[in-house]
């Protein structure tokens, strides 16, 4: 064997292990590339998820938000209204000389407080609800 047979074997050795090399590089990223591609995939469809819920939930309580904004003092305008009923059921107990306490009207004037106070204190948790979200 001469030497430029050796030499040209040597080549030969030398190409194969940096095409071998080539390869084992090659495989290498093959495998992180596939696993950042599972990673981005499996990310981008809970997102798409996330986006098709949150979507579909704005959409059925854009009105009712819309609503409180609008009727944000309801409450308190019920319970102004219920101040003037008791004003007028106050002086009505004056001229009568009667007290009107636990009278049909007295109920009813009690019940529309509590609704006063319950509806504001709804429209108030909600409105603070809808603050939290950024």
């Amino acid at each position: 064997m001469g030497l430029n047979e050796v030499f040209r074997k040597v080549a030969d050795i030398e190409r194969n292990a940096t095409e071998l090399a080539s390869h084992k590089v090659d495989l290498a990223l093959m495998g992180e590339l596939s696993i950042a591609v599972k990673q981005a995939k499996d990310a981008a469809g809970k997102y798409a998820k996330s986006k098709d819920k949150i979507s579909k939930a704005v959409a059925s309580i854009k009105d009712d938000i819309a609503a409180l904004k609008l009727n944000k003092d309801y409450g308190k305008k019920v319970l102004t209204n219920a101040a003037k009923f008791k004003g007028q059921l106050d002086k009505l107990s004056k001229e009568l000389g009667t007290p009107l306490q636990g009278t049909e009207p007295d109920k009813l004037l009690s019940e529309l407080f509590m609704l006063g106070e319950d509806a504001q204190g709804t429209i108030d948790d909600a409105l603070a609800l809808l603050n939290t979200i950024k």
